[in-house]
């Protein structure tokens, strides 16, 4: 099976990345396939050898590039996990990720985008080669951090639209998804409008949409634990009905509640459970 593990970064990149996650297969035995659905944020990966697969849909099959930032999730996609392979993944905040990118978000959004076509050629080559010349783990991880921490020093600039972003995702998280617009909007003085721009431009998501995976993320996480019935949880979670948690639930799984849990979710379990190291529980800096 696949083992994962999450790695605290460097206190220089604490208020930016969340957690560092590794996926390991070497203890895989056969090709292991994951579905994968929404998170809420963005991740730079490095994959340390190409044996991973995007399954776009049940005819398309792409190996990954070495690297890639994996934007926010709308929609269910698979990865095919071959034994041997690792991967190391810098988990952003749902509003940090442009910092490393220099991009809106909103580009990376249902894609996995190589460094390379960013404009990173070169200095994707340069941390290929410093990367090879690391002598252990440990070595290679500190000189991936240098480089996103570079990046994001690069492009780091004062913004109050960040920081009205930043609270919105602060409320959105504390509410699980339920919270007012036009109520944050008159508390900030600020225009619907340009909230939602700039949130689309940070976080890769209207404040709706992410509000909705924080909801469904929450909704993951309590049937997990809690043996209520479906209408107990969606009235739990603030949905109006059942009809619309199972309706929500599907488009972001593409199951019905039932189904999925029918299913062995391994990241995604990893993700959502409360002892994780998920941005759900950790603070947001």
């Amino acid at each position: 099976m696949l083992s994962t593990y999450n790695i605290t970064p460097i206190p220089e990149l604490q208020p930016y990345v969340n957690t560092i996650w590794i996926v390991d297969g070497n203890e895989l035995r056969q090709p292991h396939i994951e579905k994968m659905i929404p998170f809420g944020c963005s991740d730079f990966v490095y994959v340390e050898k190409p044996t991973i697969y995007h399954h776009s849909d049940k005819t398309r099959r792409e190996a990954l590039n070495s690297f890639f930032v994996s934007g926010q999730i709308t929609k269910p996609y698979y990865l095919e996990y071959q034994p041997g392979c690792k991967s190391i993944g810098f988990g952003f905040f749902p509003h940090t990720s442009h910092l490393f990118t220099q991009f809106s978000a909103s580009q990376f959004t249902d894609g996995l985008v190589a460094l390379q076509d960013m404009g990173f050629e070169k200095k994707c080559d340069i941390l290929a080669m410093q990367l090879d010349e690391a002598s252990n783990f440990h070595e290679r991880l500190m000189r991936l951090q240098k480089f996103v921490l570079q990046q994001i020093r690069k492009n780091e600039k004062v913004s109050i639209k960040q920081e009205y972003v930043q609270i919105v995702v602060q409320q959105v998280l504390r509410s699980k998804g339920n919270f007012n617009l036009k109520q944050v909007c008159g508390q900030l003085n600020v225009s619907e409008r340009l909230l939602q721009l700039s949130f689309k431009d940070y976080v890769g998501l209207t404040p709706t949409l992410f509000s909705k995976v924080v909801r469904f993320l929450n909704a993951v996480s309590l049937l997990q634990r809690e043996p209520h019935s479906l209408t107990e949880k969606g009235l739990l979670l603030g949905y109006y009905d059942q009809s619309h948690f199972i309706r929500d639930f599907k488009r972001f799984s593409g199951l019905s509640p039932k189904q999925y849990f029918k299913e062995s979710h391994y990241l995604l379990d990893e993700f959502t459970s409360e002892d994780s190291h998920s941005f759900l529980y950790n603070s947001i800096h």
